[in-house]
């Protein structure tokens, strides 16, 4: 969902609550204020667990008790998201969106999470004793509890037959373009190892690609992407357990393939950062599940700028 979609649907909720509606539901969850960081981990992996990967929005600000919205300190989230990934055994829901809605002179901050990669989200015990260290908390109504094993093999069992997925090497450039604006590309060479019988297909239009930058935090999407078999350079036989079209890759058993992924940018600014962060989301659609490779990308030692290119950012040698 867009910014603009998530608003609409934030003052959807919003207007239902003002009108003493009951709008919490399993994708929903209202907070009056920001809540305490450790239990807003438990509340927000609880919710992520039960969503069974579809995404959910957090409004701050909205109280569905007395049916109000109170104003929020908007700037206060990224501390407070920080806060709260602290308390993460691993990676915390993805925040994807985050909106401030002016709403009766009041600031409320929509919070938008990506709950498909990274399940089940386990958090840590920092208090109440030293066992269990580890919990899988489960949304069930408005109230969060841990997981029974029941549940916890609807998450695990299609992860079971998700690809492996290994990372060898990544680069990132940018390159000027003229008058004004750039162009970012980045490449990804990753071997796949199916752990499934059946040929998967990885359609481009539901994978993703970005960059996050060092200052500021500003993440950008690079929207238009393909994958290829990784032929280059190379006199050996194509492997027979990969075939591509102008829409996706399939795959059967194991190979090396090369993601590339583009966007154009109308400035030119922060070209000269040390480190870039990027990732990849590729969407299986056997599984309709989708995994994430992720990389730290660092300024090429000695660059020496060709015809057009501003910078060039590689992630490091193992």
């Amino acid at each position: 969902m867009t910014a603009q979609e998530i608003e609409l649907l934030a003052r959807e909720i919003i207007s239902a609550v003002l009108s003493s509606q009951k709008v919490e539901d399993s994708r929903i969850e209202l907070k009056a204020s920001w809540p305490d960081a450790e239990k807003a981990a438990h509340r927000l992996a609880g919710h992520a667990n039960a969503s069974r990967d579809a995404p959910i929005l957090w409004l701050i600000g909205v109280d569905e008790k007395s049916c109000s919205v109170s104003s929020v300190n908007a700037v206060e989230k990224a501390n407070w998201y920080k806060s709260v990934e602290k308390y993460f055994d691993g990676f915390a829901p993805r925040l994807l969106v985050d909106v401030n809605i002016r709403v009766e002179n009041s600031t409320v901050v929509a919070l938008y999470f990506d709950t498909e990669h990274e399940s089940p989200y386990v958090v840590k015990n920092k208090t109440g004793g030293s066992y269990p260290e580890h919990a899988v908390p489960w949304r069930e109504g408005t109230r969060i509890r841990a997981a029974r094993r029941d549940e916890l093999l609807q998450i695990l069992a299609p992860i079971q037959k998700v690809p492996v997925l290994e990372l060898i090497d990544a680069k990132l450039t940018v390159e000027n373009l003229l008058p004004h604006g750039s162009l970012w590309k980045l490449q990804m060479k990753v071997y796949v190892v199916s752990r499934s019988s059946e040929r998967i297909y990885v359609p481009f239009h539901r994978c993703r690609a970005s960059i996050k930058m060092p200052i500021g935090g500003q993440e950008y999407e690079l929207p238009n992407i393909v994958i290829t078999p990784d032929l280059y350079g190379k006199a050996l036989p194509p492997n027979k357990n990969m075939g591509e079209s102008n829409s996706d890759i399939w795959i059967e058993g194991a190979g090396m393939m090369r993601l590339f992924a583009q966007a154009t940018r109308p400035d030119k600014s922060q070209v000269n950062a040390i480190e870039i962060a990027s990732s990849a989301s590729l969407y299986f659609a056997h599984l309709n599940l989708s995994t994430l490779v992720q990389t730290h990308l660092y300024s090429v030692v000695g660059f020496r700028q060709e015809m057009n290119m501003l910078n060039a950012w590689e992630s490091k040698k193992s």
